[in-house]
């Protein structure tokens, strides 16, 4: 389970379930003991995939909860199937939908821009 406390409650029930949503680009590989200063979303998986694409990697990660989420790396990434990692996201750049798939009004609506 991922705890993130991100959102206006007015449309959200307590302990409703909820999707989360994060840009590759948006989350990076971090150490356990990484400070998270302003870390949004902070969880943990095992690399499953590298796939190099030159200037970068993609790196696919298996969380205990059956997530899946990706990060793209830089091309100096150095991480390998079975690798254990643990993973980070602004807060600014996580997105919450309801199990509806409707999106929610985030309380730091200043994340980056996508074009």
């Amino acid at each position: 389970m991922i705890k993130i406390c991100i959102v206006f409650a007015s449309r959200l029930a307590t302990n409703q379930p909820v999707e989360i949503g994060i840009r590759p680009e948006h989350l990076t590989l971090t150490a356990a003991d990484a400070p998270s200063a302003n870390a949004g979303a902070r969880f943990a998986g095992e690399v499953s995939l590298v796939e190099q694409l030159g200037e970068s990697h993609l790196v696919y990660v298996q969380t205990a909860s059956g997530a899946e989420p990706v990060v793209r790396g830089s091309a100096h990434t150095r991480v390998r199937p079975g690798d254990k990692v643990h993973l980070q996201a602004p807060v600014e750049t996580i997105y919450v939908f309801d199990a509806d798939g409707s999106s929610h009004d985030r309380l730091f609506p200043e994340g980056p821009a996508h074009g």
